[in-house]
Parts: C-alpha cells; sequence; structure tokens
C-alpha cells in the first residue's frame, strides 16, 4: 500500500513521525487493517520515501530497540535495516528444513513481494561443541521485523508489518508509542565512536595445537577420502567497552568490497556480523544462481604486482584442484535439482579489497518439486566451508575443531513469497557485549602445509582485526 513519496532524511523527527502515522489513518489502510483484524495472516503498510541523505547503518545504530538486523547484497542494489519483530520464528526440536520453511513461507502472501523474513542457520546443529554465546541464535532463527527502511534504486522503503491477530485498539496505540521511539537525529549517534580499545587477544586454538590438528588434516588426504578439510579457528578480542557492531560492520564492509553485509542483533548486547562475497544461492521463481568460491591470493600493492598475482591465481595448481572441488560438489547436488544447469568452463577472478578469489558461476532451471528446503539441505555446506566429499569432512572437522562454529559458515539470508537468498556467513564475528570472536578456516588439500594454512587464516584475520580495532 504504498503512499505519495517525500523525503526521507535526518531532520525534523516530528514531521517523520507525523508521515508514518498517515500511513495507518490512511482510509485505504484503515480499511485495510479492519478487514484482516483477528486474522493470524501478515498486513503490511509501506510508503516510499525520495532517497536522501539517511545512512542506514547510522539510523539502526541509532534505533533503542534490542532487537535490529542489516542485509545488504553484495552488489548494493538491495539494502533493508530492520527494528523489532512482528513475529519470530525459532528452530524447535524435531524440526527439519521442510517444516522450518514452512512456516516461514505461511508468513508470506504474493500481495506483498517485497515482505521478506531474515535470519540464519547454524553451521552444523549436531555439533557436540555448545557455546553459551550462541544461545540466542538457537539452530535457526528469522525474524519478521516490525519496522523496515529498504533501498532499492533511488527510493528508500518504510515498512510496517503487523499481525492480524494483534490488531486491538491498545495494540494500535502501542504501535503509536513505538514509532515514537524512532530516532531520526544524527546528533545522538554513538556508531563511530572509538573511546573502546583493544585489551586482549587470545587464538583458539593456539598456533601449536592448530598446526597439529592442521598435520592430522593433511595426513588424513593421503588416503583419498577426504579430498579437502576446512578448518578454522577463532580469534578472541576483549575491549575496553561494548563493541558497537553497526560500526564494526560499517567498517568490515570497508574492507571486504564487493560483500553481502549481514548484521543481525536477536538480544541485547549479542549481534552476530558478516561480510561475505560468498552467494550459496538465489532463487526467483523456478530459475536458481549459485557459486564455488575457493582458492585465494592477496592483492597487489600496485597495478603491477596485483596483475602478476592474478595470473599467478590462475596458475596455482593448488589453488586451481581446491577450486575444482568445490565446483564438483556444488555441480553435482546442484544437477540433481535442477531440469538445465548451466556453468562456466573455466573459473573466473574474483577481486575483494584485500585478496582475489577464484570464483564459478552456476544458473540452473529448478524442477516443479524443488523447494527451498530441498536447496538448503542440498547445498549446505559447501566444500568451501566444509571439504569434500562433504560428509567424510564434516566428520573430520568435528573430531578437529574444539569449538562451536554457531553460524559462522552457515547459512544467512532471506526468505519472501517465491524467492529466496542466502548468503556463506564467513568473514564474521560474533559480539558478546565488550568481546569480539573473529572467525576464519582455510582449505587443506594435498600441497597444502600447517604452516601455509595458518598464514592464509591469519591474513583473513588480520582484516577483520583492521575492521575491529581501526588499525
Amino acid at each position: 500500500m504504498p503512499g505519495t513519496a517525500s523525503t526521507l532524511s535526518y531532520g525534523n523527527q516530528r514531521e517523520i513521525r507525523r508521515q508514518i502515522k498517515e500511513l495507518l489513518t490512511n482510509p485505504l489502510n484503515r480499511a485495510k487493517l479492519s478487514s484482516t483484524e483477528g486474522d493470524p495472516s501478515v498486513i503490511r503498510v509501506e510508503t516510499q520515501f525520495e532517497m536522501d541523505n539517511l545512512n542506514l547503518l547510522d539510523w539502526l545504530a541509532l534505533q533503542k530497540n534490542d532487537f535490529k538486523f542489516y542485509w545488504r547484497e553484495r552488489e548494493s542494489r538491495d539494502e533493508t535495516a530492520g527494528i523489532g519483530a512482528s513475529r519470530i520464528v525459532r528452530s524447535l526440536p524435531g524440526d527439519t528444513y521442510h517444516s522450518l520453511f514452512g512456516k516461514l513461507h505461511s508468513l508470506t502472501a504474493k500481495e506483498y513481494p517485497t515482505l521478506r523474513l531474515y535470519g540464519g542457520f547454524r553451521f552444523d546443529p549436531y555439533s557436540r561443541h555448545h557455546d553459551p554465546a550462541w544461545e540466542p541464535y538457537g539452530d535457526a532463527l528469522f525474524i519478521l521485523p516490525r519496522f523496515e527502511l529498504n533501498r532499492k534504486g533511488g527510493y528508500l522503503c518504510f515498512a510496517i508489518n503487523l499481525m492480524g491477530n494483534e490488531l486491538t485498539d491498545g495494540s494500535l496505540v502501542n504501535l503509536s508509542e513505538e514509532i515514537d521511539e524512532l530516532v531520526f537525529s544524527p546528533e545522538s549517534s554513538d556508531r563511530d565512536r572509538s573511546a573502546s580499545s583493544l585489551t586482549t587477544r587470545v587464538n583458539f586454538p593456539e598456533e601449536k595445537s592448530w598446526l597439529l590438528a592442521a598435520g592430522e588434516a593433511i595426513s588424513s588426504l593421503r588416503s583419498g577420502e577426504p579430498q579437502k578439510i576446512v578448518l578454522s579457528r577463532q580469534a578472541l578480542l576483549d575491549f575496553s567497552q561494548s563493541v558497537s557492531p553497526w560500526s564494526f560492520l560499517s567498517k568490515l564492509s570497508q574492507e571486504n568490497e564487493p560483500s553481502f553485509l549481514i548484521g543481525f542483533q536477536p538480544a541485547y548486547l549479542t549481534a552476530f556480523v558478516s561480510a561475505s562475497p560468498e552467494l550459496l544461492y538465489y532463487r526467483q521463481g523456478r530459475k536458481v544462481s549459485s557459486e564455488a568460491i575457493a582458492g585465494t591470493i592477496r592483492r597487489g600493492l600496485d597495478e603491477n604486482e596485483d596483475r602478476k598475482l592474478r595470473q599467478a591465481l590462475l596458475a596455482s595448481v593448488k589453488d586451481r584442484h581446491e577450486h575444482a572441488l568445490v565446483v564438483e560438489g556444488i555441480k553435482g547436488r546442484l544437477s540433481n535439482l535442477c531440469d538445465k544447469l548451466d556453468s562456466g568452463n573455466q573459473p573466473e577472478l574474483l577481486p575483494l579489497s584485500r585478496v582475489h578469489h577464484l570464483i564459478s558461476r552456476f544458473n540452473g532451471q529448478l524442477r516443479d518439486t524443488v523447494t527451498d528446503a530441498n536447496l538448503i539441505s542440498a547445498l549446505h555446506p559447501t566444500p568451501a566451508v566444509g571439504g569434500f566429499p562433504i560428509d567424510d569432512a564434516r566428520v573430520r572437522i568435528a573430531g578437529l575443531e574444539q569449538f562451536d562454529r554457531g553460524w559462522y559458515a552457515g547459512p544467512v539470508g532471506w526468505v519472501g513469497y517465491d524467492s529466496a537468498e542466502f548468503a556463506v556467513a564467513i568473514r564474521c564475528g560474533l559480539i558478546s557485549n565488550n568481546r569480539l570472536c573473529l572467525y576464519a578456516g582455510a582449505g587443506i588439500v594435498k600441497g597444502s602445509t600447517p604452516e601455509g594454512e595458518w598464514d592464509e587464516i591469519e591474513a583473513k584475520v588480520a582484516g577483520l582485526l583492521e575492521a575491529a580495532t581501526g588499525q
């Protein structure tokens, strides 16, 4: 139910709130709300604003609600910030991908093509390690935001999501009070505060233990199964004050362009943040896209060095082998779900701010019976974050890694009426008050050395660390 486009920017908060409240008093919208009172389905009220100087990460940092999220598509075509939750969908004991996606799709509707539920999945719900810091996220957690700002093209869209069965005079009064809590004044923003400083850093496992585990992983490859194991580690950072997820995410985006930007805050003083270059899949109707990303080399200090490094990556036997395993794994699984699947014959280069990756792209036509649950269960985890063959690699990972990955390397994204998109949550960190836990991993294949893989992870952590500390 779009309204008249006007300008939305930092400025007169009273005027902005007045415009938002007019959405609910508009006769057409009131008639819609009245007709669905008591109905458990979703009602979405939205209006467009001309894009002005509103930074969505800044706006998000201003808000007082404990429940916040942020999503930006990799090429920056689609950006959304959300406040509060009209509906929370959690994975319950006994839930499967099929039952969970059934709950999510039951909240979507053809009449609301822009309505999405945002969330993610744990990398391994059967892991024997359970870090209490991951408890607010569960095995899977999705939200239907109460308020959204979405930037697409030259416009911002402000949306309110309501459940029909919560529409009473009292609830609308509460909604009016929630609107009054929204802040559109930049003076109170603390996103860029720099008073917090790093006090300690601890690697887990520490270097000696990780090198031993990597050596054991390399030894296991000699039998031929698995052919690749992705082994990761943590860097635990403690700061003098609580860590701002939106400041961290903003700086992380600068270190990892172009990337999916993901921020998920399900409770006070905890947030999951990721700047991931890796698409798991995007589905629009029966069309699906996916990618294989594996093989990495740093960027050069100048164009001449960068060109030589690009050529070295394309010629690297080890990196091409690692990439081929990921391609084989994804292609094999997607081909079972598609009537038609196209992929390039040779990998391309994906340049990021600090590194180059090898990338291969897939585009397919899904079979009529294939669902998002089928896609997630087939594609996750990819060989890029798990290994190959994946079942053998997961057994090795469970035995070698001594911590809870949580959402690290899991699918994070959104679900709509006839579309869905998930990124692989790498280049990420978990915030718990003044602690930031960074995650990074390396793909171990024949030709790998423990020291070389440690250095590769250390280079990945360095980019995250610079974003966290500003140094």
